[in-house]
């Protein structure tokens, strides 16, 4: 489930990881450019608070302790290290969506296309084996 919140009241809230672990205060909400809804939010994590993650917003739930993720602390603490001055490009949009698995996924909508070198890292599909005749003798 996505929740709908207004950006501002989820900045202070803390992050719990699916496992419900603590991953830290959220900092700031980036919106999807043509929609306007919260589309990834930045968190705080590290044992001085002195790294940045992103998280998006899919999947994620109101809990009593703050809001609940689909993701555990550990995957979000790997995540793409990314600076980002209040805007997300589109680049670093589909980096964090192919790090989520989010790419072909229904609730992530399409971005701008993608520069050759993240192109390049998305799993191609193999197309299937076609079935062959039987050897004949």
């Amino acid at each position: 489930m996505t929740m709908q919140a207004d950006p501002a009241e989820l900045i202070g809230a803390r992050v719990v990881g699916v496992e419900g672990e603590d991953v830290g205060p959220i900092e700031q909400v980036f919106a999807e450019d043509q929609s306007g809804m919260a589309a990834w939010v930045r968190v705080r994590t590290g044992i001085f608070g002195n790294k940045n993650r992103f998280i998006p917003m899919a999947r994620v739930q109101r809990s009593k302790r703050g809001v609940k993720v689909a993701y555990t602390k550990q995957q979000i603490k790997d995540g793409p290290e990314l600076a980002a001055d209040g805007h997300l490009s589109p680049e670093q949009v589909t980096e964090l969506a192919i790090y989520y698995g989010l790419i072909g996924a229904a609730t992530w909508p399409q971005v701008t296309p993608p520069s050759d070198e993240i192109q390049a890292a998305v799993p191609q599909q193999r197309p299937s084996p076609t079935p062959t005749s039987a050897n004949t003798r």
